[in-house]
């Protein structure tokens, strides 16, 4: 062999050597077809975000159905009256019969008077009240607004300048109590000057036309009498 010949031999073993070294095997190893993979490359940079999509629409209603028949009539109820209604329609039937009263309406209350023109004790009076559903007149009395009213309307165009009212000490001498059951005191009790004035003078009249204001005497007196209902 020529040493041009073996210079040429020496170059291509050096040349596939070199090829064995950078591909990690033999150029011979694979066929003409197969494709040579090299090493891998960087990576490639981050995409572009998207906006988020529109949420979908609700839906539209669905129509009204059908409106239904005529239900079945009931059976009547069975009316229970509170004591408020029963109250209601006793003052009622009162207030249309009893025409011959004074009746005052005062915040959520009714007052009716009627003063009786007979001349009867204490305890006659009282009795004679009773009889008619009503009470010597009390609750009225302890309010001032009403008491006026029943002096204006009542009293003043009837000549009665001593009347008969729903108080006395007949229990306990010296306290003396509305007949309803209410203590007399110094807001309650329009009393005259110096009144109540003696320990034998146990019942209680209005002196109208004295001083329109209330006295202390005895039980045994006649005079005229103001009767009350109340609501």
């Amino acid at each position: 062999m020529s040493e041009m010949l073996r210079y040429m031999v020496i170059v291509l073993i050096t040349y596939e050597s070199f090829l064995h070294l950078v591909h990690g095997h033999c150029c011979c190893d694979h066929d003409d077809n197969e494709q040579i993979i090299g090493p891998p490359g960087r990576p490639g940079k981050a995409g572009i975000k998207r906006s988020q999509g529109n949420a979908e629409e609700s839906g539209r209603d669905g129509r009204n159905g059908i409106v239904g028949g005529k239900g079945v009539k009931g059976e009547p109820g069975i009316c229970e009256c509170s004591e408020s209604t029963t109250s209601q329609k006793t003052m009622a039937y009162d207030l249309s019969r009893n025409r011959d009263w004074t009746w005052i309406f005062h915040g959520s209350n009714i007052y009716g008077f009627k003063l009786f023109k007979e001349e009867k004790t204490y305890q006659q009076a009282m009795a004679a009240c009773e009889a008619v559903q009503a009470t010597l007149a009390c609750v009225g009395m302890r309010v001032p607004a009403v008491r006026e009213h029943v002096k204006a309307e009542v009293l003043r165009s009837s000549g009665s300048s001593r009347v008969w009212i729903g108080l006395d000490d007949l229990e306990r001498m010296n306290h003396y109590v509305w007949l309803d059951g209410v203590v007399s005191n110094r807001e309650n009790t329009d009393w005259s000057p110096n009144q109540p004035s003696s320990a034998a003078e146990r019942c209680v009249e209005l002196r109208y036309f004295h001083d329109q204001m209330l006295n202390d005497v005895s039980c045994s007196m006649t005079f005229h009498y103001l009767c009350e209902k109340f609501y």
